[in-house]
């Protein structure tokens, strides 16, 4: 037997005996399905500025979808993870640098979050926690309404 004759009989025996099947992919159907998606693409490494009614608040928060979710854990660094940490201190009674690195203490601090919001107590910020968590945020007086005052608070998105 020819060798090409015997390589494509191999391919033959292999491709009826593993088919192979296409799954078809399927978009979110609206904001909300892209925010919560149960699966990560990769790490996040955006942050969004978004202006939450009322008061509008400006939040600083992690990309929970930018053509896919993401998630974080030790070895990540960036504006996510920052904008975690600072939701962290000031939202869940954290107390360590903000820096943008995800280290030992933000897993830990992490964890101590996902017990209190009542998702799996990995120390992995990912869709199920990103969908859960509040971002702190916000607004300086303005100028001509002086009366309104700061507004600060936590707030889920």
């Amino acid at each position: 037997m020819k060798p090409t004759t015997l390589f494509s009989s191999l391919i033959l025996l292999f491709s009826s005996a593993n088919p192979i099947t296409a799954h078809p992919t399927t978009s979110p159907s609206s904001t909300t399905d892209a925010l919560l998606s149960p699966r990560a693409d990769r790490y996040c490494d955006t942050s969004y500025v978004r202006h939450v009614a009322p008061n509008s608040r400006r939040i600083n928060y992690t990309s929970l979808s930018s053509g896919g979710s993401c998630i974080m854990g030790v070895g990540a660094k960036g504006s996510s993870v920052k904008s975690v940490q600072e939701a962290i201190n000031k939202c869940y009674g954290g107390s360590f640098d903000t820096d943008g690195k995800y280290g030992e203490l933000t897993k830990k601090a992490v964890k101590k979050m996902q017990k209190k919001i009542g998702v799996p107590q990995d120390g992995i910020w990912g869709t199920n926690t990103g969908g859960k968590m509040h971002f702190y945020g916000a607004r300086l007086a303005r100028p001509d309404r002086p009366d309104l005052g700061d507004v600060h608070g936590c707030v889920s998105l």
